[in-house]
């Protein structure tokens, strides 16, 4: 017998069994992924759809988990990934059947607002009658079910200090003139209801350290959990669709931001103004790989080779976590970063100690430190430890000293190493670094990381690059000396 023919069966001394109707507004309403699958949207003609149900791309599966788990998050997108119809959808869902609910979505300018409330109100109007919460307020501005609502707001100076918000998605974030206002207003509110924040967006190429890419860069430490989904995550796309796309577009740096592939690529200065290469920095990143040796710390991607010569370079940080301790040992053989230390949380007295286990892997190598406020005490440490081949800005003066000449030297001779394929890197996460470093246009095109960005270990990779002259060559060949190099370091 069917479920809606028991249903129909007259009860006697005890409540009726729910109909199927009912079934499926109880499991709508406690599971998004159940209603995403009455879900309807309009994909415009030419090339649209129309009236079409919600598809459910694969990069879905995994951001649809993140959306139900993290309170606040930062999307970094690719254009055109359906994120507006599924946050569209879940805010709907969120709205309709939430207690209480208070959903405020932000968009970049009047006309925006407006359209991301009627995909809401598309959503509603085609669903199952049986699934929709008869509406109280339809208007151009909320859609409201008693108390619960929708309100649709541009970003302006003074908009969203409202309190006691369940949900608020800021869509298309780092185009939104008044973000900072509105986040700040905004999120004590979140705060104390614990409200979802949801800040998503394609990068603004011309702005480079704003508070959408800010939070981004700094996520998760400060709270947030960060998605990024690239171009290729629409399904249909391929190599070939992407060359003849950017063959449409006169303007390069607009493209890359409107289609990335990395959340590097999107973050980065528009190419005009990045230190690096951009295009060298992408070869880099697609021949990218782990290391092939990890001692707790320290990581290898080839071991010491005997005839080639290697330089070492250090830039200590606090150790606290903001900055990075990163020692990178230089093949200039190769022109290859074939070992390096990077590291968040290193003191500058226990980066000392590290480096010197690292480097005696190389054979003790040309080493390079920085003889900044906290590199005085790597320094320091490396000289108590008697390494033999510090290297010296001035006689009898060990450290590399930075001043505004060394500064420029080491960041010009990197750059052109860089640009002329001379000098390579294999790590993934000292890459990310590089498409941080930017010709600072506020700063007389000072070379420098963008707000919230790093510049520790492209400094290192430079500054080891910079000291070459001074290289030491490795001509150990005894297999028992080879061996005792790889094996952990004992004090």
């Amino acid at each position: 017998m069917s479920l809606d023919k028991c249903c129909e069966r007259p009860s006697v001394g005890r409540c009726p069994l729910p109909s199927r109707n009912d079934i499926e507004l109880s499991l709508v309403a406690r599971d998004f992924n159940e209603f995403l699958k009455y879900v309807y949207l309009i994909d415009p003609p030419p090339s649209g759809k129309g009236h079409t149900k919600f598809e459910r791309w694969p990069y879905m599966d995994k951001a649809i988990p993140e959306l139900l788990e993290h309170r606040l998050i930062v999307w970094l997108k690719a254009r055109q990934l359906g994120a507006s119809w599924l946050l569209a959808a879940f805010a709907l869902w969120r709205a309709q059947y939430t207690y209480g609910a208070k959903v405020v979505l932000f968009s970049q300018g009047q006309l925006e607002a407006k359209a991301l409330l009627d995909k809401c109100r598309y959503i509603w109007t085609h669903l199952p009658s049986h699934l929709k919460i008869p509406l109280t307020v339809d208007n151009q501005e909320a859609l409201g079910w008693g108390e619960n609502f929708i309100a649709a707001l541009p970003s302006t100076a003074k908009a969203g200090r409202s309190s006691n918000n369940t949900l608020v998605i800021l869509d298309e974030a780092d185009y939104h003139d008044f973000l900072s206002q509105n986040f700040y207003a905004v999120k004590p509110t979140l705060d104390d209801s614990g409200g979802q924040m949801i800040l998503v967006s394609t990068a603004n190429y011309t702005s480079i350290d704003s508070l959408f890419k800010t939070i981004y860069r700094n996520a998760p430490q400060n709270g947030f959990h960060s998605m990024f989904y690239p171009w290729s995550a629409r399904p249909g796309r391929d190599e070939a669709w992407y060359e003849a796309k950017a063959r449409e577009y006169p303007d390069a740096a607009l493209f890359e931001k409107e289609y990335p592939a990395t959340a590097e690529q999107a973050l980065a200065a528009a190419q005009q103004m990045m230190a690096f290469d951009a295009g060298a920095l992408e070869e880099w990143r697609k021949n990218a790989s782990p290391p092939i040796h990890t001692y707790g710390a320290i990581r290898i991607w080839q071991p010491v080779q005997p005839g080639h010569r290697y330089t070492a370079f250090t830039d200590t940080s606090h150790g606290t976590g903001r900055d990075f301790a990163v020692t990178a040992v230089l093949d200039c053989t190769i022109g290859r970063i074939v070992a390096d230390i990077c590291n968040p949380n290193m003191a500058p007295d226990e980066l000392a100690i590290v480096s010197i286990d690292l480097l005696r892997r190389y054979g003790r190598p040309t080493w390079a430190i920085e003889d900044n406020e906290w590199g005085v005490l790597t320094l320091h440490r490396a000289q108590e430890l008697e390494y033999p081949r510090l290297y010296q800005h001035k006689e009898g003066q060990a450290g590399w000293h930075t001043n505004e000449l060394t500064r420029h030297l080491l960041w010009g001779d990197g750059q052109e190493a860089v640009r002329d394929r001379l000098l390579s890197v294999p790590a993934a996460d000292g890459i990310a670094q590089f498409y941080d470093v930017i010709r600072d246009p506020n700063k007389q095109g000072r070379i420098q990381a963008v707000e919230g960005g790093h510049d520790d270990y492209p400094f290192s990779v430079c500054g080891a690059w910079a000291i070459r002259a001074q290289a030491t060559r490795f001509t150990q060949r005894d297999p028992h000396k080879q061996r005792e190099l790889a094996a952990p370091y004992k004090w």
